[in-house]
């Protein structure tokens, strides 16, 4: 019944872990580890300087991880690594009672030696589940998690960039923690961070990190280089720099910098950037410090600030979290309290009405993306929303309650350009949905449907892709009576099966009628039915 307390000197802030080991107890401290002796806690000579990340055992070793290298001492006191190539970021390790070695990790997933050689055992998903954005590109997926807290700071994330591709994921670590962009241009990858920077990848593998020491990528405080979103365009890479004097820079092709300021109270905290169809710089400035929207019109060298104020923006709030560019070059901005649109930067913002009310007008808009039928994917706190081109008519609302949608809670929203496939990333990971709207061009390319055929028992949509824009489409069966008729969103057009009655299709061969703008009139396709 007798207890007594360690918490002084050393033993004063937070132990993360206190193992036997040996016939002894140690302990973590702010570095180094801790054994007790006599009732004192004396520090061991080895690791003395590194902070201990994980401490374990086993009745042969003492365990020990310290940032991305696992520490091993035997009975005898001798201290040697546990080394391969997968285990690249430890999280946490144990020995079994056969000597097999197990790691936690967070690039490699479960890692052991159980079978004579290390061999990972990774699900096929994201190595985290918070994730701050996604990027499709290049025929991938790119997905960043890193960020900042509500006051400014970094979230002091892994350096992990998940990527999908072909139906699998990987995870390749990054020389910088806290991502919070990636962008590709000028046949470069830029990684940007919430601390470290700029990360340049070129073609060949080899990275430079751009920060305060050879750019003028800087914050008020020396040592930073908070670097919050970035966004290619005709001139070159745009940065939003966070606590920079100059909150926006251009990277040019020549390694040359443009750098801007306006002069406006709260602009030195951008928290996103993009650009519009006429080269304008649209940027969201961090709610602790104002909020609102600074603009940067290319034409006439001007800045604007917008905010909440008839006549000096009219956004339904100040605190921003979202915008996107639509198919039409309209900025659709996601606020607090619901979402406007803006058609140039000198106009006041346009707040869509959607049943008598301002559209979602008590939502928090976390984020916004345009589908090929310029229609609009919208992220709350309370689901998915998808609305058409003017955000006057909902087509879908997704929850976790009526969808297999992970969360309620969206963080980010990026959509396959070329399948239609919408990605919503929740605080609880990410999902898919196969979306009925690609993007298309003025003419028809190659038409594919999808399944084909349809077989018993299916109850989804059939895909037909490859149209040009806003084709109208005819379903008809093999004597030419029309079954269905519909138009695509974008390039993509779909048919659930049935007829205008909402009869089953019949099992036979169904002939695919497409209409383009100009009027001309082509059979792209056949569908078999089989029921």
């Amino acid at each position: 019944n007798n207890w007594e307390r360690f918490d002084e000197g050393n033993f004063s802030g937070p132990i993360r872990a206190v193992v036997p080991f040996n016939g002894k107890i140690y302990a973590t401290g702010p570095t180094g580890v801790y054994r007790l002796g006599n009732g004192n806690w004396i520090q061991e000579a080895f690791l003395d300087t590194l902070a201990i990340q994980s401490l374990n055992h086993s009745t042969e070793n003492l365990l020990m991880i310290t940032d991305s290298t696992i520490w091993i001492m035997n009975l005898s006191g001798e201290i040697s690594q546990l080394k391969d190539d997968l285990i690249k970021a430890p999280a946490v390790v144990q020995q079994d009672g056969a000597g097999n070695f197990w790691v936690g990790d967070r690039a490699s997933g479960l890692v052991s030696d159980t079978g004579g050689t290390f061999t990972s055992y990774l699900p096929n998903g994201p190595s985290v589940a918070a994730v701050r954005r996604m990027v499709y590109d290049q025929g991938k997926l790119f997905v960043v998690s890193g960020g900042f807290s509500p006051s400014g700071e970094p979230l002091k994330n892994p350096p992990e960039l998940n990527i999908f591709e072909n139906g699998n994921w990987s995870t390749v670590l990054q020389g910088v923690p806290d991502l919070t962009d990636i962008a590709f241009h000028d046949n470069k990858i830029y990684l940007s961070s919430f601390g470290s920077g700029l990360l340049v990848t070129d073609g060949t593998g080899n990275s430079t990190i751009l920060d305060e020491t050879n750019s003028p990528l800087r914050h008020a405080e020396p040592g930073k280089s908070n670097i919050a979103a970035l966004a290619p365009s005709a001139d070159g890479l745009w940065v939003a720099n966070f606590g920079g004097s100059q909150p926006l820079h251009l990277l040019k092709s020549d390694g040359s910098w443009d750098s801007f300021s306006f002069g406006f109270a709260n602009e030195k905290n951008p928290t996103d950037i993009i650009i519009d169809g006429d080269g304008n710089v649209w940027t969201a400035l961090h709610p602790a410090s104002g909020g609102g929207l600074m603009v940067w019109e290319r034409s006439s060298n001007q800045g604007y600030y917008k905010t909440d104020v008839a006549g000096s923006g009219n956004l339904p709030d100040k605190n921003i979290h979202s915008f996107t560019v639509d198919r039409d070059g309209y900025i659709w901005i996601g606020t607090d309290a619901g979402i406007a649109y803006f058609f140039s930067p000198e106009a006041d913002a346009i707040k869509p009405v959607f049943e008598n009310r301002f559209l979602l007008r008590d939502e928090k808009i976390t984020a916004l993306e345009v589908d090929g039928g310029n229609r609009k994917w919208i992220g709350t706190e309370e689901g998915v929303w998808l609305f058409n081109p003017t955000g006057e008519v909902l087509v879908r609302h997704f929850t976790s309650e009526n969808s297999p949608l992970l969360s309620n809670i969206i963080r980010d929203i990026e959509i396959h350009t070329l399948t239609g496939e919408v990605f919503f990333a929740t605080d609880k990971g990410i999902i898919s949905y196969r979306g009925d709207a690609v993007t298309a061009g003025a003419e028809f390319t190659e038409v594919k449907i999808f399944p084909n055929p349809v077989i018993p028992g299916f109850s989804g949509t059939v895909g037909i892709t490859g149209l040009s824009e806003s084709a109208s489409v005819k379903i008809t069966d093999i004597s030419g009576k029309l079954v269905w008729q519909t138009q695509a969103n974008g390039g993509m057009a779909t048919w659930h099966v049935r007829d205008h009655q909402g009869r089953r299709a019949a099992t036979g061969i169904y002939l695919v009628f497409a209409i383009g703008e100009d009027g001309r009139e082509s059979v792209v396709g056949k569908i078999a039915v089989v029921e």
